[in-house]
């Protein structure tokens, strides 16, 4: 597609910041693509990320409690949140923004093509002082995906420890992030049991992993009750739950998107 985004066109549209000037060391990225996406001191918390972050407190603390590590120019982790989609993975990381004392705090969205990139932009960051959040939305990998490689090189820190002020999060529907297949498993390698070990450590890397599950039966129809109060749903409780079970059944199972997409349905 696409024409290279040079370091100048990019100072040019994006502006000399500390961001954009980090964001512009990135080689191979499109314009229109793969540019990082910059965030920082918003004001408010939309109302769909607000319906995603219903429930999952506990995971939602971790994130929290290592974010405040990173603002306070502490040691912290590199997280990964995995598990079920429209669980509310990238919606957690994105809310860091918005919580009190997090003035300072700046995410920068990468995309897993522009991993490659990565270490410079890391490098460009350090000694600022903002704090700053490298975020990869929905992670994952194939078998030959050259970019693996990039990633578990920026996670074990190379040649050069990551600074303070830099840390990465990640979310993805995988738990080992790298796919595997059945003839794997079964491989004619000598040592098959080294080679998937090899394939499943990149996770291990992540020093927080963060686990996102679908709810039980009891959250789920806590949250639809929730989601019918703030949109003024008037049913039944014992029908409006009964609905809710054989809608979550029909979909994708019982987590905050289905729910939302539920109440969008009584309401529209």
């Amino acid at each position: 597609m696409s024409q290279s985004l040079s370091r100048r066109s990019f100072l040019k549209c994006a502006g000399s910041g500390a961001v954009s000037l980090a964001a512009a060391l990135l080689t191979g990225v499109s314009a229109a693509a793969a540019q990082p996406r910059v965030m920082g001191q918003p004001a408010l918390l939309d109302g769909k990320a607000a319906v995603e972050l219903l429930g999952y407190e506990q995971q939602r603390q971790q994130v929290l409690d290592n974010t405040r590590l990173l603002v306070a120019g502490r040691p912290s982790n590199n997280v990964l949140l995995f598990g079920d989609g429209g669980t509310g993975k990238s919606a957690t990381v994105k809310s860091m923004l918005y919580l009190e004392g997090m003035e300072d705090l700046r995410l920068i969205e990468i995309q897993k093509e522009n991993l490659v990139g990565m270490p410079r932009l890391i490098r460009s960051l350090a000694g600022r002082r903002q704090k700053f959040i490298l975020f990869i939305d929905d992670l994952a990998f194939d078998q030959d995906d050259q970019t693996y490689s990039s990633l578990k090189t920026i996670l074990e820190g190379g040649l050069e420890k990551r600074p303070v002020n830099v840390a990465i999060y990640a979310t993805s529907n995988r738990r080992h992030l790298v796919r595997q297949t059945f003839s794997e498993r079964a491989g004619e390698e000598v040592d098959t049991f080294e080679t998937i070990s090899e394939k499943t450590a990149l996770a291990e890397r992540f020093g927080l992993r963060i686990p996102y599950m679908t709810m039980n039966k009891r959250e789920y129809l806590a949250l639809i009750d929730h989601l019918a109060g703030l949109y003024q749903v008037e049913m039944d409780r014992e029908f409006l739950h009964a609905r809710a079970m054989e809608w979550e059944i029909r979909h994708a199972g019982r987590t905050p998107r289905v729910a939302r997409q539920f109440i969008a349905s009584l309401t529209g």
